[in-house]
């Protein structure tokens, strides 16, 4: 008889995608400091092989994350199926991350070598990161998600190729790691039918104006499009192409008529892009919210103190819109 799995809350997913996160750091700067930058397909398969069973590791924890999310908010739903993830998939994003830093010739040497380096080390890193994501503690503090922060990196010019591949590659590895989770609330979504969908849950990091918007949408139900676009006024894309490099956001489940994590921050998210994109439409509305984010980070704003600014500045009362002009009595 198998015990049965222990309840997972907002706070306690988005801590430990944080620390897959950190693995996938690790792993990127490990290989790369050992066996350098790839730079042609067969040692970019080299690459892959030493990296593969690492990320394949990876995105299990965070396929049982999202199981145990989805069993914690809806527990009648049965997660669907973990996607397969082929070798070549990773071969290929390490490709991209190469294509991205053109300039990189940090090259290494031959493919006996790559297969019997020692990342003994990094496996025992590893390990310790693993076992805090499976035994999370009970008591997570819960994440300040108002705060919108934008990364600003200066001097990102000055670093070196091999630097900058790490980087890349971290944040390559990290978006294919939580993938496995992300996409399986969006194919238990697919299945379940027009009454369970799927909403964007920002954690209050690194989140962008492109994020912004898309969490701003709210939950998105089966229709003849199907769950796996994000359309509307807001742009559309398939679910998949909206999660970026460094993007820490989580999809949660959503069943129509319940409540569910995160809704309160939609609501609030919903309301500060119909103001801070009051005249614009297109990519020009999200970056005139993009404006607004900036203007936040710097004033040291929250989304709600944000929002109250621009409601003050856009003439506008709470429910939205602007109010009506007084008629002038007849004397």
């Amino acid at each position: 008889m198998t015990s049965p799995t222990p309840d997972l809350s907002l706070a306690g997913y988005l801590y430990a995608q944080g620390l897959i996160t950190r693995q996938m750091a690790q792993l990127a700067a490990q290989v790369i400091r050992r066996m350098g930058v790839p730079a042609t397909p067969a040692e970019r398969k080299a690459v892959a092989r030493v990296m593969y069973p690492r990320l394949d590791r990876a995105r299990r924890q965070s396929y049982v994350l999202a199981a145990r999310s989805m069993r914690t908010q809806l527990p009648d739903v049965v997660p669907a199926p973990l996607r397969p993830y082929p070798i070549e998939a990773l071969e290929q994003a390490i490709a991209d991350v190469i294509d991205d830093v053109p300039d990189s010739d940090d090259l290494f040497g031959d493919d006996d070598v790559l297969d019997t380096v020692d990342l003994s080390d990094l496996d025992e890193q590893i390990d310790e990161v693993s076992d805090a994501v499976d035994d999370l503690p009970d008591e997570i503090p819960e994440p300040v998600r108002e705060k919108p922060r934008v990364r600003i990196v200066e001097g990102g010019a000055r670093k070196t190729p091999r630097v900058r591949v790490v980087d890349t590659m971290g944040a390559r590895l990290a978006r294919h790691a939580h993938a496995a989770g992300r996409d399986a609330v969006v194919d238990t979504a697919e299945k379940e039918g027009a009454e369970v969908g799927w909403a964007r849950v920002l954690s209050g990091a690194e989140n962008c104006a492109w994020c912004t918007m898309l969490a701003s949408r709210g939950p998105d139900y089966r229709s003849e499009n199907s769950a796996l676009f994000a359309s509307g006024k807001r742009g559309k894309r398939r679910a998949g192409e909206t999660y970026h490099d460094h993007c820490d956001c989580k999809a949660v489940l959503v069943r129509k008529g319940e409540d569910w994590p995160g809704r309160e921050q939609h609501e609030l998210l919903e309301d500060l892009w119909r103001e801070a994109t009051k005249g614009h439409s297109g990519r020009h509305a999200v970056n005139a919210l993009r404006r607004q984010l900036y203007r936040a980070d710097r004033d040291g704003l929250t989304h709600q103190e944000l929002l109250d600014a621009l409601r003050e500045e856009n003439k506008s009362r709470p429910g939205g819109g602007k109010p009506k002009p007084r008629r002038r009595k007849k004397r």
